[in-house]
């Protein structure tokens, strides 16, 4: 659910290839911020139910692992489901079996290529833990989602 985009700008990439390390934290900073705003317009997608808005930052093959796959897909026992529309999809009917639920950011944690969400579930103590992986183009490759 939570999106990274960089136009076509990768951290690691700029390491290797930019000679100005008395920026690197502003550049930090800049991608951290567009983390940020991107991880609330996919939040703010979802609890809208406008989830086809989220397609630009998904990779074609992305690769979705959840406990609740199953039960949209019985025949997918291994818990994940691969490709931008079959996860487009998957979350639809998610939310007609399971109802609206309302996400927010409780806490955005990015290392590297990774980010660690963890987002409050219709304002109460119950969480959900997403990790989503992008690749050097900033399309999310991955999501993986724990409930607790």
């Amino acid at each position: 659910m939570i999106l990274v985009i960089f136009n076509r700008f990768s951290e690691k990439k700029c390491r290797r290839n930019c000679n100005f390390t008395s920026h690197h934290p502003t550049m930090k900073s800049l991608i951290d911020q567009k983390v940020q705003r991107i991880a609330e317009h996919c939040i703010a997608c979802w609890n809208a139910c406008t989830l086809e808005q989220m397609q630009p930052y998904l990779k074609e093959d992305v690769l979705v692992r959840s406990p609740n796959i199953p039960v949209i897909y019985p025949e997918q026992v291994s818990g994940f489901i691969q490709g931008r529309e079959m996860v487009i999809t998957y979350w639809y009917q998610l939310i007609k079996l399971s109802g609206p639920m309302k996400l927010s950011i409780d806490s955005l944690q990015r290392e590297g290529d990774t980010i660690h969400l963890l987002l409050k579930i219709n304002d109460t103590e119950k969480f959900l833990a997403t990790t989503l992986r992008y690749n050097q183009y900033g399309k999310i490759i991955e999501f993986t989602f724990d409930y607790r």
